[in-house]
């Protein structure tokens, strides 16, 4: 079912921060393409299960949530290995999204 999203908090965020000409600029600015797929998630969900929901499409992609203390959209855009991209360490297991969109650095 292409096109179809979960009504999530989350989801009418993303599809409201889309619908402007401004929300379409500010992510364009950042590598986001009409039809990216986006990747719901909420901030105590592991990395593990969110990165493996992002590696099913096999292409860039974005990832939001809500931040549970601020209600904050954060979207995070996870892109394809690229060899102009410095390699970092694993993730420590049991990592949430919402550890790696609070230090980004390191996630």
């Amino acid at each position: 079912m292409a096109g179809r999203i979960a009504r999530t908090q989350t989801a009418l965020r993303v599809a409201d921060f889309l619908a402007t000409r401004e929300g379409k600029t500010h992510l364009s600015q950042y590598g986001w393409v009409p039809g990216m797929p986006i990747v719901m998630t909420r901030a105590t969900e592991s990395a593990d299960d969110a990165m493996g929901m992002v590696s099913i499409h096999g292409r860039a992609a974005l990832v939001a949530m809500l931040d549970p203390l601020t209600s904050e959209l954060r979207i995070l855009h996870i892109t394809t290995p690229q060899p102009a991209l410095k390699k970092v360490r694993v993730s420590p297991a049991g990592r949430t999204m919402g550890t790696c969109s609070s230090s980004l650095p390191r996630c």
